[in-house]
Protein backbone atom coordinates (compact mmCIF):
# COMPACT_ATOMS: atom_id res chain seq x y z
CA UNK A 1 0.00 0.00 0.00
CA UNK A 2 2.72 2.31 0.01
CA UNK A 3 2.30 5.04 -1.61
CA UNK A 4 -1.40 5.45 -1.41
CA UNK A 5 -2.64 9.35 -0.82
CA UNK A 6 -5.96 9.68 -1.28
CA UNK A 7 -9.23 9.12 0.87
CA UNK A 8 -10.20 5.87 -0.50
CA UNK A 9 -7.53 4.37 1.70
CA UNK A 10 -8.67 3.71 5.06
CA UNK A 11 -6.30 3.24 7.93
CA UNK A 12 -7.34 1.87 11.30
CA UNK A 13 -4.92 2.94 14.07
CA UNK A 14 -5.39 1.04 17.46
CA UNK A 15 -4.10 3.10 20.13
CA UNK A 16 -3.51 6.75 21.19
CA UNK A 17 -0.13 6.24 22.46
CA UNK A 18 2.44 9.32 20.89
CA UNK A 19 2.94 6.52 18.14
CA UNK A 20 0.10 6.08 17.69
CA UNK A 21 -1.55 9.60 17.58
CA UNK A 22 1.39 10.74 15.61
CA UNK A 23 0.86 8.02 13.25
CA UNK A 24 -2.89 9.10 13.01
CA UNK A 25 -2.10 12.87 12.71
CA UNK A 26 0.72 12.19 9.54
CA UNK A 27 -1.67 9.57 7.86
CA UNK A 28 -4.47 12.05 7.94
CA UNK A 29 -2.57 15.19 6.95
CA UNK A 30 -1.53 12.77 3.78
CA UNK A 31 -5.16 12.21 3.02
CA UNK A 32 -6.06 9.08 4.17
CA UNK A 33 -9.40 8.28 6.13
CA UNK A 34 -8.36 7.10 9.47
CA UNK A 35 -9.96 5.86 12.41
CA UNK A 36 -8.50 5.46 15.45
CA UNK A 37 -9.55 3.13 18.19
CA UNK A 38 -8.69 3.29 21.98
CA UNK A 39 -9.65 1.54 24.61
CA UNK A 40 -9.15 4.08 27.61
CA UNK A 41 -11.42 7.05 27.83
CA UNK A 42 -8.15 8.74 27.22
CA UNK A 43 -5.26 9.06 25.35
CA UNK A 44 -1.67 8.20 25.85
CA UNK A 45 -1.82 4.90 27.30
CA UNK A 46 1.42 5.31 29.67
CA UNK A 47 1.82 8.61 29.00
CA UNK A 48 -1.09 9.65 30.82
CA UNK A 49 -2.41 12.37 32.77
CA UNK A 50 -4.47 13.04 35.47
CA UNK A 51 -6.10 15.39 37.48
CA UNK A 52 -6.52 15.56 41.15
CA UNK A 53 -7.39 18.13 44.17
CA UNK A 54 -6.04 21.20 41.70
CA UNK A 55 -2.67 18.83 40.58
CA UNK A 56 -1.98 17.52 36.91
CA UNK A 57 0.04 14.97 37.28
CA UNK A 58 1.74 12.00 34.50
CA UNK A 59 1.13 8.73 35.67
CA UNK A 60 4.34 7.76 34.64
CA UNK A 61 7.99 9.77 35.08
CA UNK A 62 9.10 11.44 31.78
CA UNK A 63 11.45 14.03 30.38
CA UNK A 64 12.03 15.16 26.61
CA UNK A 65 15.88 14.56 25.37
CA UNK A 66 15.32 16.73 22.51
CA UNK A 67 11.86 18.67 22.81
CA UNK A 68 10.90 20.70 19.61
CA UNK A 69 14.31 19.65 17.98
CA UNK A 70 13.27 15.99 17.94
CA UNK A 71 10.68 13.74 16.57
CA UNK A 72 8.07 14.96 18.60
CA UNK A 73 8.82 18.93 17.24
CA UNK A 74 8.57 17.21 13.72
CA UNK A 75 5.80 15.00 13.45
CA UNK A 76 4.17 18.64 15.30
CA UNK A 77 5.45 20.78 12.38
CA UNK A 78 4.54 18.76 9.58
CA UNK A 79 1.18 18.00 10.93
CA UNK A 80 0.58 21.81 12.78
CA UNK A 81 -0.38 20.58 15.68
CA UNK A 82 0.07 22.72 19.15
CA UNK A 83 2.71 21.32 21.42
CA UNK A 84 5.16 23.80 23.14
CA UNK A 85 8.02 22.43 25.02
CA UNK A 86 9.27 23.97 27.91
CA UNK A 87 12.95 24.38 29.20
CA UNK A 88 15.10 25.79 31.71
CA UNK A 89 19.08 26.02 32.14
CA UNK A 90 20.73 24.35 34.26
CA UNK A 91 17.48 21.78 33.59
CA UNK A 92 18.81 18.55 35.54
CA UNK A 93 20.38 18.89 39.03
CA UNK A 94 22.93 15.44 39.08
CA UNK A 95 23.25 14.24 42.67
CA UNK A 96 25.81 10.74 42.92
CA UNK A 97 26.29 9.48 45.87
CA UNK A 98 27.45 12.82 48.07
CA UNK A 99 28.53 14.89 45.51
CA UNK A 100 26.26 17.69 43.51
CA UNK A 101 26.27 18.80 39.75
CA UNK A 102 24.09 20.72 37.93
CA UNK A 103 23.95 20.41 34.19
CA UNK A 104 23.44 23.18 31.82
CA UNK A 105 21.20 22.40 28.80
CA UNK A 106 24.45 22.66 26.30
CA UNK A 107 27.20 20.67 28.10
CA UNK A 108 29.29 19.31 24.94
CA UNK A 109 32.05 21.89 25.63
CA UNK A 110 35.40 20.75 26.82
CA UNK A 111 35.16 23.36 29.88
CA UNK A 112 31.43 21.38 30.47
CA UNK A 113 32.78 18.06 30.66
CA UNK A 114 35.89 18.99 32.32
CA UNK A 115 34.02 20.38 35.09
CA UNK A 116 31.12 17.77 35.42
CA UNK A 117 33.77 14.98 35.69
CA UNK A 118 35.49 17.09 38.16
CA UNK A 119 32.22 17.26 40.21
CA UNK A 120 31.00 13.16 39.59
CA UNK A 121 34.40 12.22 40.90
CA UNK A 122 35.97 10.96 37.97
CA UNK A 123 39.64 10.39 38.57
CA UNK A 124 42.01 13.09 36.43
CA UNK A 125 44.22 10.84 35.00
CA UNK A 126 40.55 8.82 33.47
CA UNK A 127 39.35 12.35 31.82
CA UNK A 128 41.13 11.89 28.42
CA UNK A 129 39.46 8.28 27.96
CA UNK A 130 36.00 9.86 29.26
CA UNK A 131 36.64 13.25 26.85
CA UNK A 132 37.41 10.79 23.56
CA UNK A 133 34.21 8.08 24.54
CA UNK A 134 32.12 11.34 24.72
CA UNK A 135 33.32 12.78 21.39
CA UNK A 136 33.19 9.33 20.16
CA UNK A 137 29.64 8.46 21.19
CA UNK A 138 28.74 12.29 19.82
CA UNK A 139 29.61 11.42 16.28
CA UNK A 140 26.67 8.85 16.66
CA UNK A 141 24.28 10.97 15.13
CA UNK A 142 24.93 9.72 11.99
CA UNK A 143 22.41 6.32 12.33
CA UNK A 144 24.97 4.57 10.13
CA UNK A 145 27.72 5.31 12.27
CA UNK A 146 25.44 4.02 15.56
CA UNK A 147 25.13 1.01 14.23
CA UNK A 148 28.35 -0.38 14.10
CA UNK A 149 27.93 -0.65 17.65
CA UNK A 150 24.24 -1.52 18.06
CA UNK A 151 25.08 -5.31 19.16
CA UNK A 152 27.74 -4.07 21.58
CA UNK A 153 26.87 -4.03 25.01
CA UNK A 154 27.56 -0.61 26.57
CA UNK A 155 29.73 -1.73 29.48
CA UNK A 156 32.06 -3.21 27.15
CA UNK A 157 32.03 -0.28 25.09
CA UNK A 158 33.21 1.63 28.18
CA UNK A 159 35.52 0.07 28.89
CA UNK A 160 37.31 0.27 25.87
CA UNK A 161 37.94 4.34 26.90
CA UNK A 162 37.91 3.86 30.53
CA UNK A 163 37.67 1.90 33.54
CA UNK A 164 37.01 4.79 36.08
CA UNK A 165 33.90 3.87 38.23
CA UNK A 166 33.00 6.88 38.63
CA UNK A 167 33.11 7.61 34.58
CA UNK A 168 31.31 3.74 34.75
CA UNK A 169 28.56 4.85 36.83
CA UNK A 170 27.91 8.15 34.91
CA UNK A 171 27.19 6.07 31.64
CA UNK A 172 25.24 3.26 33.67
CA UNK A 173 22.86 5.96 35.25
CA UNK A 174 22.51 7.99 31.78
CA UNK A 175 21.74 4.52 30.24
CA UNK A 176 19.19 3.65 32.76
CA UNK A 177 17.37 7.15 32.65
CA UNK A 178 17.71 6.93 28.37
CA UNK A 179 16.94 3.18 27.85
CA UNK A 180 15.54 1.62 30.97
CA UNK A 181 18.13 -1.58 31.26
CA UNK A 182 21.36 -1.43 32.66
CA UNK A 183 24.41 -1.04 30.89
CA UNK A 184 25.31 -4.66 30.72
CA UNK A 185 22.51 -5.51 28.59
CA UNK A 186 21.98 -1.76 27.13
CA UNK A 187 22.86 -1.54 23.21
CA UNK A 188 26.15 0.84 22.97
CA UNK A 189 25.00 2.04 19.37
CA UNK A 190 21.03 2.33 20.44
CA UNK A 191 22.57 5.04 23.49
CA UNK A 192 24.95 6.43 21.49
CA UNK A 193 22.56 7.23 19.01
CA UNK A 194 20.00 8.51 22.02
CA UNK A 195 23.03 10.17 23.73
CA UNK A 196 24.36 12.37 21.03
CA UNK A 197 21.30 13.60 19.66
CA UNK A 198 20.62 15.22 23.22
CA UNK A 199 23.81 16.99 23.28
CA UNK A 200 23.74 18.12 19.89
CA UNK A 201 20.05 19.24 20.21
CA UNK A 202 20.85 20.68 23.85
CA UNK A 203 16.97 21.15 24.32
CA UNK A 204 15.16 19.06 27.12
CA UNK A 205 12.46 19.59 28.20
CA UNK A 206 8.59 19.03 29.45
CA UNK A 207 5.59 19.39 27.09
CA UNK A 208 3.39 22.24 27.98
CA UNK A 209 0.35 20.79 29.83
CA UNK A 210 1.66 17.36 30.83
CA UNK A 211 2.93 14.54 28.42
CA UNK A 212 -0.58 13.61 28.02
CA UNK A 213 -0.37 16.65 25.82
CA UNK A 214 2.18 15.35 22.95
CA UNK A 215 -0.82 12.35 21.56
CA UNK A 216 -3.88 14.86 22.75
CA UNK A 217 -2.05 17.79 20.36
CA UNK A 218 -1.19 15.16 17.79
CA UNK A 219 -5.11 13.62 17.99
CA UNK A 220 -6.44 17.22 17.36
CA UNK A 221 -3.98 17.75 14.62
CA UNK A 222 -5.66 14.74 13.21
CA UNK A 223 -9.08 15.50 13.76
CA UNK A 224 -9.02 18.74 12.04
CA UNK A 225 -7.69 16.82 9.32
CA UNK A 226 -10.66 14.31 9.31
CA UNK A 227 -9.54 11.55 11.65
CA UNK A 228 -12.23 9.70 13.75
CA UNK A 229 -11.41 9.07 17.01
CA UNK A 230 -13.20 6.84 19.00
CA UNK A 231 -12.24 6.14 22.85
CA UNK A 232 -14.10 3.67 24.98
CA UNK A 233 -13.49 1.11 21.85
CA UNK A 234 -11.01 -1.18 21.87
CA UNK A 235 -9.76 -4.35 19.52
CA UNK A 236 -10.63 -7.71 20.04
CA UNK A 237 -9.35 -8.78 17.28
CA UNK A 238 -7.46 -7.80 14.03
CA UNK A 239 -9.02 -9.34 10.83
CA UNK A 240 -6.97 -11.78 8.83
CA UNK A 241 -7.85 -13.87 5.08
CA UNK A 242 -5.71 -14.87 2.53
CA UNK A 243 -2.34 -13.69 4.70
CA UNK A 244 -4.12 -9.72 4.77
CA UNK A 245 -5.13 -7.85 7.55
CA UNK A 246 -8.90 -5.93 6.55
CA UNK A 247 -10.00 -4.91 9.58
CA UNK A 248 -11.09 -4.48 13.60
CA UNK A 249 -13.52 -6.02 15.52
CA UNK A 250 -14.42 -4.45 18.83
CA UNK A 251 -17.03 -4.61 21.25
CA UNK A 252 -19.33 -2.40 19.03
CA UNK A 253 -18.95 -3.57 15.46
CA UNK A 254 -16.14 -4.62 12.96
CA UNK A 255 -14.19 -1.76 11.11
CA UNK A 256 -12.89 -2.45 7.93
CA UNK A 257 -10.20 -0.95 6.37
CA UNK A 258 -7.05 -1.30 3.65
CA UNK A 259 -4.04 -0.52 6.21
CA UNK A 260 -3.91 -1.80 9.96
CA UNK A 261 -1.52 -0.19 12.24
CA UNK A 262 -0.95 -1.94 15.69
CA UNK A 263 -0.17 0.70 18.67
CA UNK A 264 -1.18 -2.00 20.85
CA UNK A 265 2.23 -3.39 21.32
CA UNK A 266 3.68 -6.25 19.67
CA UNK A 267 3.18 -8.93 21.18
CA UNK A 268 -0.38 -8.10 21.60
CA UNK A 269 -0.69 -7.42 18.30
CA UNK A 270 -0.01 -10.81 17.26
CA UNK A 271 -2.03 -12.33 19.78
CA UNK A 272 -5.12 -9.70 18.14
CA UNK A 273 -4.11 -10.98 14.75
CA UNK A 274 -3.94 -14.59 15.29
CA UNK A 275 -0.95 -16.25 16.46
CA UNK A 276 -1.81 -19.01 14.08
CA UNK A 277 -1.74 -16.48 10.63
CA UNK A 278 2.60 -15.68 11.77
CA UNK A 279 5.24 -17.61 10.32
CA UNK A 280 6.20 -20.14 13.81
CA UNK A 281 9.47 -18.62 14.05
CA UNK A 282 8.02 -14.85 13.93
CA UNK A 283 5.77 -15.78 16.57
CA UNK A 284 8.30 -17.40 18.95
CA UNK A 285 10.64 -15.14 18.23
CA UNK A 286 8.34 -11.94 19.32
CA UNK A 287 7.29 -14.10 22.55
CA UNK A 288 10.73 -14.78 23.30
CA UNK A 289 11.91 -10.67 23.26
CA UNK A 290 12.98 -9.17 26.57
CA UNK A 291 10.85 -5.67 27.89
CA UNK A 292 12.34 -2.76 29.79
CA UNK A 293 12.12 -2.86 33.23
CA UNK A 294 9.16 -0.80 34.52
CA UNK A 295 9.29 2.33 35.95
CA UNK A 296 7.08 3.19 39.30
CA UNK A 297 6.63 6.40 41.26
CA UNK A 298 5.30 7.99 44.58
CA UNK A 299 3.72 11.09 43.33
CA UNK A 300 4.15 14.73 45.80
CA UNK A 301 1.97 17.31 45.97
CA UNK A 302 3.22 20.20 48.25
CA UNK A 303 1.12 22.65 50.32
CA UNK A 304 4.27 25.51 49.27
CA UNK A 305 7.09 25.65 46.51
CA UNK A 306 10.20 23.74 47.86
CA UNK A 307 12.56 22.28 45.42
CA UNK A 308 14.23 24.54 42.85
CA UNK A 309 15.71 22.36 40.11
CA UNK A 310 13.32 21.26 37.51
CA UNK A 311 14.37 17.83 37.06
CA UNK A 312 16.89 15.83 39.64
CA UNK A 313 18.56 12.47 38.84
CA UNK A 314 20.43 10.67 41.77
CA UNK A 315 22.00 7.17 42.16
CA UNK A 316 23.88 5.77 45.20
CA UNK A 317 27.21 4.95 45.23
CA UNK A 318 29.01 2.66 42.28
CA UNK A 319 28.80 -0.65 44.55
CA UNK A 320 25.12 0.30 45.85
CA UNK A 321 23.80 1.28 42.02
CA UNK A 322 25.18 -2.42 40.85
CA UNK A 323 23.61 -4.21 44.04
CA UNK A 324 20.12 -2.10 43.04
CA UNK A 325 20.02 -3.18 39.46
CA UNK A 326 21.74 -6.25 40.16
CA UNK A 327 18.37 -7.02 42.68
CA UNK A 328 16.26 -6.00 40.30
CA UNK A 329 17.12 -8.00 37.38
CA UNK A 330 17.04 -10.91 40.14
CA UNK A 331 13.69 -10.32 41.09
CA UNK A 332 14.61 -8.74 44.37
CA UNK A 333 13.78 -5.52 46.00
CA UNK A 334 16.87 -3.66 46.14
CA UNK A 335 18.64 -1.72 49.63
CA UNK A 336 19.11 1.36 47.69
CA UNK A 337 17.12 3.08 45.05
CA UNK A 338 18.44 5.65 42.28
CA UNK A 339 15.84 8.37 41.48
CA UNK A 340 14.87 10.48 38.77
CA UNK A 341 12.67 13.17 40.23
CA UNK A 342 10.82 15.52 37.93
CA UNK A 343 8.92 18.93 39.03
CA UNK A 344 6.66 19.90 36.33
CA UNK A 345 5.35 22.43 38.32
CA UNK A 346 8.79 24.07 38.03
CA UNK A 347 8.23 24.47 34.19
CA UNK A 348 4.52 24.67 34.15
CA UNK A 349 3.04 26.49 36.52
CA UNK A 350 -0.28 25.83 36.07
CA UNK A 351 0.02 21.97 36.94
CA UNK A 352 0.32 23.06 40.71
CA UNK A 353 -2.25 25.58 42.49
CA UNK A 354 -1.07 28.52 42.73
CA UNK A 355 1.92 28.47 45.42
CA UNK A 356 1.60 24.59 45.50
CA UNK A 357 4.44 22.14 43.77
CA UNK A 358 3.95 18.89 42.15
CA UNK A 359 6.91 16.56 42.25
CA UNK A 360 7.55 12.56 40.82
CA UNK A 361 10.08 10.59 42.23
CA UNK A 362 10.38 7.85 40.16
CA UNK A 363 12.67 4.43 39.86
CA UNK A 364 13.34 1.31 38.27
CA UNK A 365 11.04 -2.19 38.53
CA UNK A 366 11.29 -5.41 37.66
CA UNK A 367 8.33 -5.16 34.51
CA UNK A 368 6.82 -8.43 35.41
CA UNK A 369 3.17 -8.36 37.35
CA UNK A 370 4.42 -11.55 39.35
CA UNK A 371 6.62 -8.98 41.28
CA UNK A 372 3.85 -6.12 42.28
CA UNK A 373 5.59 -7.28 45.94
CA UNK A 374 9.44 -6.23 45.56
CA UNK A 375 7.47 -3.24 43.39
CA UNK A 376 5.58 -2.22 46.66
CA UNK A 377 8.16 -2.31 48.58
CA UNK A 378 10.90 -0.70 46.48
CA UNK A 379 7.93 2.43 46.30
CA UNK A 380 8.60 2.38 50.48
CA UNK A 381 12.40 2.94 49.86
CA UNK A 382 11.37 5.99 47.20
CA UNK A 383 9.57 7.38 49.66
CA UNK A 384 12.35 6.71 52.41
CA UNK A 385 15.21 8.51 49.87
CA UNK A 386 13.07 11.39 49.00
CA UNK A 387 12.54 12.16 52.28
CA UNK A 388 16.44 11.92 53.37
CA UNK A 389 17.74 13.98 50.19
CA UNK A 390 15.29 16.52 50.42
CA UNK A 391 15.00 17.34 54.42
CA UNK A 392 11.77 19.43 55.13
CA UNK A 393 9.92 17.76 52.51
CA UNK A 394 8.02 15.83 54.56
CA UNK A 395 6.40 18.35 56.18
CA UNK A 396 5.44 20.01 52.99
CA UNK A 397 3.19 17.13 51.79
CA UNK A 398 -0.25 17.87 51.10
CA UNK A 399 -1.14 14.44 49.95
CA UNK A 400 1.31 11.84 48.00
CA UNK A 401 -0.02 9.01 45.09
CA UNK A 402 1.79 5.91 44.25
CA UNK A 403 1.95 3.90 40.79
CA UNK A 404 2.79 0.26 40.39
CA UNK A 405 3.22 -2.24 38.09
CA UNK A 406 -0.55 -2.45 38.10
CA UNK A 407 -0.74 1.13 37.06
CA UNK A 408 1.58 0.99 34.64
CA UNK A 409 -0.24 -2.74 32.80
CA UNK A 410 -3.69 -1.13 33.13
CA UNK A 411 -2.85 2.27 31.39
CA UNK A 412 -1.11 -0.16 28.77
CA UNK A 413 -3.26 -3.16 28.36
CA UNK A 414 0.41 -4.98 27.52
CA UNK A 415 1.14 -8.02 28.93
CA UNK A 416 4.12 -6.14 31.01
CA UNK A 417 4.54 -3.11 33.54
CA UNK A 418 7.57 -2.15 30.72
CA UNK A 419 8.49 1.42 30.23
CA UNK A 420 9.79 1.79 26.82
CA UNK A 421 8.17 -1.80 25.63
CA UNK A 422 10.82 -4.42 24.10
CA UNK A 423 13.96 -3.51 25.55
CA UNK A 424 17.12 -1.78 23.54
CA UNK A 425 19.83 -4.12 24.68
CA UNK A 426 22.26 -5.54 22.13
CA UNK A 427 20.75 -8.47 21.20
CA UNK A 428 17.71 -6.64 20.20
CA UNK A 429 18.29 -3.45 18.44
CA UNK A 430 19.58 -2.53 14.98
CA UNK A 431 18.96 -5.58 11.83
CA UNK A 432 17.59 -7.82 15.12
CA UNK A 433 15.23 -5.26 16.16
CA UNK A 434 11.70 -6.01 14.90
CA UNK A 435 10.16 -3.92 11.63
CA UNK A 436 7.09 -1.98 11.47
CA UNK A 437 5.98 -4.24 8.61
CA UNK A 438 4.74 -7.40 9.93
CA UNK A 439 4.71 -11.08 8.12
CA UNK A 440 1.09 -10.15 7.07
CA UNK A 441 0.34 -7.62 4.30
CA UNK A 442 -1.35 -4.60 5.40
CA UNK A 443 -0.95 -5.06 8.78
CA UNK A 444 2.10 -2.81 10.44
CA UNK A 445 3.12 -2.24 14.27
CA UNK A 446 3.78 1.37 15.34
CA UNK A 447 5.35 2.54 18.96
CA UNK A 448 8.05 1.44 20.73
CA UNK A 449 8.16 -1.68 20.58
CA UNK A 450 9.46 -1.72 16.55
CA UNK A 451 10.82 0.53 13.49
CA UNK A 452 12.35 3.80 16.16
CA UNK A 453 14.89 4.97 17.58
CA UNK A 454 15.04 6.86 20.33
CA UNK A 455 14.60 7.63 24.14
CA UNK A 456 10.84 6.20 25.43
CA UNK A 457 7.91 8.91 23.80
CA UNK A 458 10.86 10.16 21.16
CA UNK A 459 11.32 6.39 20.05
CA UNK A 460 7.31 5.54 19.80
CA UNK A 461 7.10 9.20 17.89
CA UNK A 462 10.27 8.56 15.55
CA UNK A 463 8.78 4.93 14.56
CA UNK A 464 5.80 6.84 13.60
CA UNK A 465 7.62 9.25 11.53
CA UNK A 466 9.33 6.18 9.79
CA UNK A 467 5.94 4.09 8.67
CA UNK A 468 4.24 7.29 7.97
CA UNK A 469 7.10 8.01 5.20
CA UNK A 470 6.88 3.96 3.90
CA UNK A 471 3.64 4.20 3.69
CA UNK A 472 3.29 7.65 1.80
CA UNK A 473 6.16 6.60 0.02
CA UNK A 474 8.27 9.50 1.29
CA UNK A 475 11.08 7.02 2.73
Amino acid sequence: MAGATTRTTRVLVIGTGPGGAACAALLSKAGFEVTVLERNEFAGGKCATHQSRGFTYDMGVHISTRGEKGPHGEVARRVGADLRFLQRDPFLRLILGNKEHRLPLDFKTLRALYTLARKIGVRASAFPGLYRMIRHLFSMQDEEKAAKFDNLPLKDYVSRFTRDPQAHLFVNLFCCFFLVVPYERASAGEFGYCFAHALADASWGYPEGGFQEISNSFLRAARRDGAVVRFGEGARRILVKDNRAWGVETDKGVYEAEIVVSNAGLRKTVELAGRENFPKEYAERVFSLADSFTGITVKFALREKFLDDPFILYTPGPEQASSFLGNLAGGRCPSEVALFVPVPSNLDSRLAPPGKQLVIAGTMGPPHLSMSEVAAAELDLVEETVKRLFPGIEDRIEWSLRTDLATVNGLSGRDSADVVGIAQTFDQCGRLRPRSALPIANLYQVGSDAGGKGVGTELAVDSALRLADLLTGAA
